[in-house]
């Protein structure tokens, strides 16, 4: 039974349902990105409460920063935020793996799929961008960490 389709940024993903697998299946499921034959509970799963789930695992937070993966909005404080893709796609890779240093090679890869090493600086170009918009103070940033020599960290907790 097909209860949802869940739309990405590049991709159209399937979410199949069914009845032997367990809610923390679902969870761990739906937070790798792994598998797109899911199943809940034994228990029956309404409509409401499937979106709800669907909609926890889409929807990154850290501190006052929302990002929901779906509706491609971020909110700082409340307050929308107009990002590029590159820079919510950015973001969201970040945010996904808090703590986690990127290289840039490797953000640049996310955003192109392939990266060359000539193009890997068009990163912290994003990145000053980025910061200038969710930062309070760009110079001193709080969330969008550098880390010397490799690239780039999101912190979840300034």
């Amino acid at each position: 039974v097909v209860v949802a389709v869940v739309q990405g940024h590049h991709q159209v993903r399937h979410l199949f349902l069914h009845a032997q697998m367990s809610r923390n299946s679902l969870d761990l499921s739906l937070a790798t990105h792994t598998l797109d034959h899911l199943a809940p509970q034994r228990k029956p799963c309404s409509a409401p409460r499937l979106i709800e789930i669907v909609a926890e695992h889409y929807t990154l937070r850290a501190a006052d920063i929302t990002l929901d993966r779906v509706g491609r909005i971020i909110t700082v404080a409340g307050e929308p935020i107009d990002l590029t893709p590159s820079e919510f796609d950015i973001l969201a890779t970040l945010m996904a793996a808090p703590g986690r240093a990127f290289s840039r090679l490797e953000l640049l890869e996310r955003l192109q799929g392939s990266a060359y090493e000539g193009y890997e600086r068009t990163i912290d170009v994003h990145i000053k961008n980025l910061r200038k918009k969710i930062e309070a103070n760009p110079g001193q940033p709080h969330y969008v960490l550098t880390v010397f020599g490799v690239g780039y960290r999101f912190n979840p907790a300034p």
